[in-house]
């Protein structure tokens, strides 16, 4: 493991660092002596006070990993800082999670050399192989270093950090099994990815998932031979939680529409009905788009019809060949299908309004959207009472800058509105790259792409190259947790009578905003709305005006902690939610009192 780590350059060996590292600190007891820059500070956790000593809370330090360009100092640095505040051990459940919450953050942070060592690390300390509860934790630590080298196409480093497990005394449960068929097939890997399935089965420690992603691995391969075999394999399986089901005949449908087989396709969705297995959305248009390549159009409308009849409308998306996206904006032509992976639920949106929408019309585009959300996946887009709110915000000749264009709806609004007043313009930035594309693609379709461009990378990256002009409306709808610092960045760019229209104050929540407007003395409104189609959920808008220049002040070096705190606790929600579902209701009960009590106390 050692090895293994030190090809990336994380250096189990090296010596631990005495003097504070760029970008994070060095030691608790010796901080650097110069002031942080704001990017730095952004970067740096608070700490709890816990005595004599500054005490760093895991959750806090564990989250710098997670920053994709940070060099080796700067992720050592927070390692000895985690071992230095006791967040690393085997000696308890706590002191195991902290393993387990930096190798995570590593893993999405593409940091798998790190998780290597630290996985080393644990070993080496022995665990109790007798509390089945260290037992766990440690397991679960091994699948995180398992996916950490997946997710960097390691796949072979995956499987011997698996292999390597008896070496500490742990056995290879269900969970790791699944980690490495899943590494297997992210890497294309499917013949590795059956090997690995059928010594699970051997083992009698293959479940549904596992025999799911070992037929995922072969669809994605085009191996529709072998996962149909896999399939016929789950009539007999002696494993009992392994037997044919919907997902297997889905993912069958799915393996022959990749590889061009679309009478086996439909032919499949027809023996799944008539073994009762309800076929979804998703398995019709597999087979409707298999059927329209294969040039059967005819098959592919009749299952349209059938689709309909159970209440389904997916198919028509689908039945049109795939979408080449050719904007002003783009270099280069890009098929839709290759935005798919990075952006299912925003491509499927696409394809929606274009068989709904006419083209040029923004109103039919828009509502297009609105009935997308009501009818399909929810969208956290400004309708109902935010779209009248932020309509009655503009101005004739308004210079419009939105950071978080996402699907490009508010742009879009945005643009007919100015049009109804006269003119003006819309600049919107939006940082995912995928989602970008499905917006310029939105605006060329409404007809309002000369009207609204679409500038793909961070708000503040803009906000530093000064290309984005003077502002008379700054819109504020991508990460609440940053508005402070983005808008205190803009301040210079913003003109005589600017506004800030400031969405998702509540919901998520922008806690250092509010900290931050009042501080810096804007006349503040605020809005209380509800969110879009979530009548359950509340949210604030708030729409501020800058102080004149000359009272404007610098962002001081310490932000009120209470505030910090509650921003990380929004971010941290904010990432749950984009893997699995959490409790929002909750959460507002959670934040409400804390965003009431301080309107209140400031008489807002």
């Amino acid at each position: 493991l050692t090895d293994l780590a030190s090809e990336g350059g994380a250096g189990a060996a090296a010596p631990a660092a005495k003097e504070p590292v760029a970008g994070g600190p060095g030691s608790s007891k010796d901080r650097p002596a110069e002031p942080l820059t704001r990017h730095q500070r952004r970067r740096a956790p608070e700490p709890i006070p816990d005595g004599d000593h500054k005490r760093y809370s895991r959750g806090a330090l564990s989250q710098r990993f997670r920053l994709k360009d940070a060099d080796k100092a700067y992720i050592k640095g927070y390692v000895d800082l985690m071992r230095e505040d006791g967040h690393f051990g085997v000696d308890s459940e706590e002191a195991l999670k902290g393993y387990v919450a930096a190798m995570r953050s590593m893993e999405h942070g593409g940091h798998w050399q790190w998780a290597i060592e630290l996985l080393g690390e644990l070993r080496a300390l022995k665990p109790d192989t007798s509390d089945p509860k260290i037992v766990e934790h440690a397991q679960v630590a091994h699948h995180v270093a398992m996916g950490a080298c997946s997710r960097a196409g390691n796949w072979e480093r995956a499987l011997m950090i698996m292999e390597e497990m008896h070496l500490a005394d742990f056995q290879p449960d269900f969970e790791t099994y699944q980690a490495a068929c899943s590494a297997c097939s992210k890497a294309g890997e499917w013949e590795a990815s059956l090997a690995i399935l059928m010594r699970a089965q051997e083992e009698k420690k293959g479940n549904h998932e596992s025999w799911t992603i070992g037929m995922m691995a072969c669809s994605r391969a085009k191996a529709w031979q072998a996962a149909l075999a896999l399939l016929d394999a789950s009539e007999d399986s002696p494993l009992d939680e392994v037997e044919r089901n919907g997902t297997f005949y889905s993912v069958s449908v799915f393996a022959c529409y990749k590889a061009g087989e679309w009478q086996r396709s439909v032919a499949l969705l027809e023996e799944m009905l008539a073994r009762d297995f309800e076929p979804d959305g998703t398995t019709y248009g597999c087979a409707a788009l298999a059927a329209t390549e294969g040039g059967n159009i005819k098959v592919a409308y009749a299952l349209h019809d059938q689709m309909e009849k159970c209440g389904l409308n997916d198919v028509k998306d689908v039945l049109e060949p795939d979408v080449l996206l050719d904007t002003p904006e783009m270099r280069t032509a890009m098929p839709l299908a290759a935005l798919q992976p990075q952006a299912n639920k925003e491509v499927g949106l696409l394809r929606y309004v274009r068989a709904r929408a006419k083209p040029g019309d923004v109103d039919s585009v828009l509502a297009a959207i609105e009935r997308f959300a009501l009818e399909r996946k929810w969208l956290k887009i400004q309708g109902e009472d935010k779209r009248t709110l932020l309509e009655s915000s503009l101005r004739p000749t308004d210079r419009i800058i939105e950071f978080g264009c996402y699907v490009g709806y508010s742009s879009m609004l945005m643009a007919r509105k100015l049009r109804e007043l006269g003119g003006g313009t819309v600049t919107t930035c939006e940082v995912d790259a995928a989602v970008a594309y499905i917006a310029r693609a939105m605006h060329q379709y409404a007809g309002v792409e000369s009207e609204a461009q679409v500038r793909v990378g961070c708000a503040s990256d803009w906000i530093r190259t000064g290309q984005l002009g003077l502002m008379d409306f700054l819109l504020l709808d991508h990460r609440g947790t940053v508005y402070h610092d983005d808008l205190h960045a803009a301040e210079p760019s913003l003109a005589p009578g600017a506004r800030v229209f400031a969405d998702n104050v509540l919901y998520p929540g922008a806690p250092l905003f509010c900290w931050y407007v009042d501080w810096q003395g804007y006349d503040i409104k605020i809005h209380a709305l509800k969110e879009f189609l979530r009548s359950d959920l509340d949210d604030w808008v708030v729409i501020c005006q800058p102080p004149p220049k000359e009272k404007l002040k610098e962002m001081p070096h310490e932000l009120p902690w209470d505030f910090t705190q509650l921003s990380k606790e929004v971010d941290e929600i904010s990432w749950r939610s984009q893997t699995g579902p959490v409790d929002w209701n909750a959460w507002q009960a959670r934040i409400k009192p804390v965003f009431y009590k301080w309107k209140k106390d400031k008489g807002y």
